[in-house]
């Protein structure tokens, strides 16, 4: 009974660890989007202001 306990204790543990880890690989990728999107809405103004 103990080691039961104690294996869900270890599941649950580990569990929190994966999804906190996939939360911070979601929002470094989220954040990554959002910077290669200001930059290339920057390298687009720079481009229309050289065009012209």
């Amino acid at each position: 009974m103990y080691s039961l306990i104690l294996k869900s204790y270890e599941f649950i543990n580990n569990l929190k660890t994966a999804s906190s880890r996939l939360i911070k690989n979601i929002s470094f990728i989220w954040r990554s989007i959002n910077e290669n999107y200001s930059l290339s809405i920057l390298w687009g103004f720079l481009i229309n202001c050289i065009n012209i």
